[in-house]
């Protein structure tokens, strides 16, 4: 096959869940820098939005929803980029270590209809969905299973396509179960998210055997 047969479909988050602009100073952090960054990347062969949203006054991460719907007018009015919203939100838990059962400031443990609202009001045309817990740098990712299901129902209910987005092998393992129990349709969308400090490794050897790990006609 020749090279200029080959689809490739490139997909830019434009600020995703941690960064800063003490990181990076052209972080976009309003909705519609949000959306004229994804725009842009869209006019240079970007054909997915992968999307988060910021608190406009103090730019960390956000689960407003009008914030989210904001986003989303303005790219599906400017284009008609795939667009991806996030689930990812209200799944970080920061102990606190002064109190065993006590949470921490920065804790965004939400309920699953907290963490699909967006989703189930604006029906994107996919939504990132997250369904294993990990480490994730200093703070806790917590998607426990029973959280997941219930998120998994409210998806699909609402008609939009989940990417589930794994970490580890046995994140893989959640999405085969989430098929089984007619949760997610066939053909399911899996993201190998290798590289995240404490998931797995971004090697050769793990891409493939994550790869050999997902149902057969998984895209």
């Amino acid at each position: 096959m020749a090279d200029t047969d080959v689809k490739i479909v490139i997909t830019v988050a434009v600020t995703g869940s941690i960064c800063s602009r003490s990181e990076h100073p052209y972080l976009p952090i309003t909705p519609e820098e949000i959306a004229n960054s994804a725009l842009d990347a869209y006019s240079t062969c970007a054909s997915v939005a992968h999307i988060h949203v910021r608190d406009p006054i103090t730019a960390e991460p956000s689960m407003a929803f009008e914030l989210y719907q904001e986003v989303f007018e303005r790219i599906r009015s400017a284009s008609d980029m795939v667009i991806n919203l996030t689930t990812g939100a209200g799944a970080r838990i920061i102990p606190d270590d002064s109190n065993p059962v006590g949470l921490d400031s920065g804790t965004t443990w939400s309920s699953p209809g907290k963490r699909t609202e967006h989703i189930v009001k604006l029906k994107p045309d996919l939504c990132s969905f997250d369904i294993g817990s990990m480490n994730f740098g200093p703070r806790l990712f917590a998607n426990s299973v029973p959280h997941v299901e219930d998120m998994a129902r409210q998806i699909k209910d609402s008609g939009v396509k989940p990417e589930l987005e794994v970490f580890d092998l046995g994140h893989i393992a959640i999405g085969c179960r989430l098929l089984e129990k007619g949760l997610v349709d066939n053909p399911p969308i899996f993201q190998l998210c290798l590289g995240i400090q404490w998931g797995i490794p971004a090697t050769t050897k793990n891409m493939l055997v994550m790869r050999e790990a997902l149902p057969p006609e998984s895209i």
